[in-house]
C-alpha cells in the first residue's frame, strides 16, 4: 500500500504539475521537489502501517489482560 501511494503521487506529479506553472522559475525545483518527497514517503508509509498494526496488538494486550485480571 505505501508503494501504490507513493506511485499514484508521483503519477499526479508528472502528469498534473505543469499546469499553471507556465511561467514560473520555480516549477521545475517544485517538482524536483515533490518527486522527492513521493520517494520518502514510502519507508514513512511503511512506518506508520507498522505503528498502527503495533498499537492495535497493544490494545488487543491491554484488553486481554484487565479481562483475565476482573
Amino acid at each position: 500500500m505505501p508503494i501504490l501511494t507513493a506511485l499514484s503521487f508521483l503519477t499526479t506529479v508528472e502528469c498534473n504539475m505543469q499546469e499553471g506553472m507556465e511561467g514560473n522559475p520555480a516549477a521545475g525545483t517544485m517538482k524536483n521537489v515533490s518527486r522527492v518527497l513521493a520517494v520518502l514517503a514510502v519507508p514513512f508509509y511503511h512506518g506508520i502501517s507498522k505503528g498502527y498494526i503495533l498499537l492495535v496488538d497493544y490494545i488487543k494486550f491491554i484488553f486481554t489482560w484487565v479481562r483475565i485480571r476482573a
